[in-house]
């Protein structure tokens, strides 16, 4: 091997992982089982990765991915639907593949900064697409297939709501919520980019924000969690008021948006009367006309049950069924059938998934399922609090991420963020860059 050979393998990697990022907004491929062309990618990224040879030792942070794993797999023990399961583990499997090559990668030859701004350019650009896309729709009526699509949706009516090339509107919501902080870092940490480039991240985001809205997607909420966490940490308690106000909004929009998701009004009616049945009451401090009766309101609500709330129910029903092991990972399908049978959801439901990462985990893993889940959460956040802690040119890099981890997390009881790519890449750059710390 000649003397530049080394570094050679160490450009193609880096330009393979900064394709695979840029990728990772696409999912038009076709293919089988939900591989994306990001995926089709990946073993040239894993073997030009490990021709870096890169030096790796297994530590306490990569042993929650095994657990995980582990749990996963124990699951399927006496199953029927043992195929669908298998493949189900396959995709974890390469999830954590995938935070394998990250942390290799992020260990000698990606700086944390590099990675996060990467991440941070490919949603600005993203949303920027979809707001022309949206801006083409209102003026000329025009939906853009690929980026959108014209629906239906309760108290809005029909609406252009953005999924821009992603598999669906949360995915797209959940990319940018994740990457609304590291956004705002280079926007407001000295040095980060120069002063005239600023501008450009500043138009950035406010197209993360405008996309992120038009995807009418509850995801919003991460997004918002976000934005005030990383601009409460900028400011530095300088407005403190405005900091409290911005917290208090975030955990209001947090309970409407839940609230939204549970029930659609769907008509309100309110009418006023008088009932003559109640006589005059026992204390001298109301007063009664006998006459016309107490003043009364009726309040008449009707209602249809969210989709997603139902799809929960028929969660929780299975974990109740095998709560320590689950019904088998891949299974929850076989739930939904049943109750579409049923008639408990309609018959376009039957192979919709709970659109809950905990209650998920909990129907198809059972309690050792979801204990393996949290601690995989909680030691990578911890990694991040770690190096934020111990301070250095990382230290703002890693709470960013932590912070985009976080508003995922915020948005998780709704949907299953697990499956996210770059939810594992972002695992892994911080595990890395505590290697190479």
């Amino acid at each position: 091997m000649t003397e530049t050979q080394p570094a050679r393998v160490d450009r193609a990697a880096i330009a393979l992982l900064l394709a695979y990022i840029c990728l990772l907004p696409v999912s038009w491929s076709g293919l089988p089982f939900n591989i994306q062309w990001v995926d089709v990618l990946f073993p040239a990224l894993l073997l030009c990765t490990i021709a870096t040879r890169p030096s790796f030792q297994l530590a306490r942070f990569d042993v929650v991915v095994l657990v995980y794993l582990a749990s996963s797999l124990l699951s399927l023990l006496g199953t029927t639907g043992l195929q669908q399961g298998l493949v189900q583990f396959a995709k974890q499997g390469y999830l954590a593949l995938l935070y394998a090559v990250m942390v290799m990668l992020t260990a000698k030859s990606v700086s944390l900064e590099r990675m996060s701004r990467w991440m941070a350019g490919v949603a600005a650009v993203v949303a920027t697409i979809c707001v022309l896309a949206v801006a083409v729709y209102y003026v000329s009526g025009m939906a853009v297939p690929l980026l959108g699509v014209v629906m239906p949706l309760p108290y809005i009516g029909q609406f252009y709501r953005l999924y821009g090339a992603f598999p669906s509107p949360e995915y797209l919501v959940n990319f940018l919520a994740f990457a609304t902080p590291l956004g705002i870092l280079q926007l407001l940490r000295p040095g980060a980019v120069a002063v005239s480039h600023r501008r450009y991240w500043g138009i950035g985001l406010a197209m993360i924000i405008i996309a992120a809205i038009f995807t009418a997607g509850h995801g919003i909420v991460g997004l918002v969690a976000a934005a005030t966490f990383s601009l409460a940490r900028a400011w530095n308690n300088r407005h403190p008021r405005l900091i409290a106000g911005a917290v208090i909004g975030t955990v209001a929009l947090f309970i409407v948006v839940n609230m939204l998701l549970v029930v659609a009004v769907r008509d309100l009616q309110v009418a006023t009367s008088h009932d003559m049945t109640l006589e005059s009451p026992a204390y001298p401090y109301a007063f009664h006309d006998e006459k016309v009766g107490a003043p009364q309101i009726s309040l008449e609500l009707t209602y249809n049950l969210m989709g997603y709330w139902v799809l929960k129910e028929i969660a929780w029903d299975a974990f109740l069924q095998k709560p320590l092991r689950g019904i088998g990972l891949g299974s929850f399908h076989d739930e939904t059938r049943r109750a579409a049978s049923e008639g408990r959801i309609p018959p376009e439901y039957r192979e919709h998934d709970p659109h809950s990462t905990w209650l998920g985990r909990m129907a198809e893993t059972g309690i050792i399922g979801t204990v393996a889940l949290v601690m995989l959460w909680f030691v990578m956040l911890r990694l991040a609090y770690g190096m934020v802690v111990a301070g250095g040119p990382q230290a703002d890099i890693a709470l960013a991420l932590a912070v985009g981890l976080i508003a995922v997390l915020v948005n998780s009881p709704n949907v299953d963020v697990m499956n996210f790519r770059f939810i594992w890449l972002a695992f892994g750059a911080l595990r890395g860059a505590s290697i190479r710390v």
